[in-house]
């Protein structure tokens, strides 16, 4: 299992940036409507969400991955931890003058799965070719 060694190696690596990643999320989402960069919105909510929860998924599968967490088991925490956050995200950005958005949230947990499956299917992809 090349992957699982590479990964534990950097374990707490790993760890550190999909805590600060996290936070940062948890900031950039909670900053109050009138303060977000005009840029920045024209990127498109829809964008915004797929990439920022594919990359956090994408960071928590990975830590997950190298504490040795097994695939199947981590793959059901990640999904449910990013949906249960995204509904939590959703929810409390009313409280800074945001809207709190369905759409959203099936976007989120779209990105959640996608990166689920990419990241999933890679790992088995290694240890086939390994």
């Amino acid at each position: 299992m090349h992957e699982r060694s590479a990964l534990h190696r950097r374990r707490g690596f790993i760890l550190a940036v999909l805590v600060l990643a996290w936070l940062g999320a948890f900031v950039a989402t909670h900053v109050p409507a009138p303060d977000i960069p005009r840029r920045i919105l024209e990127l498109g909510q829809v964008v915004l969400h797929a990439v920022g929860f594919f990359a956090l998924s994408s960071l928590f599968l990975l830590t997950l991955a190298a504490f040795g967490v097994r695939p199947y088991r981590r793959a059901a925490v990640v999904l449910v931890a990013m949906a249960l956050y995204a509904a939590a995200d959703e929810y409390t950005q009313q409280f800074v003058h945001r809207s709190s958005e369905l759409a959203d949230w099936l976007v989120d947990t779209v990105a959640t799965a996608v990166a689920v499956a990419a990241w999933e299917g890679i790992f088995r992809l290694t240890r086939r070719t390994a």
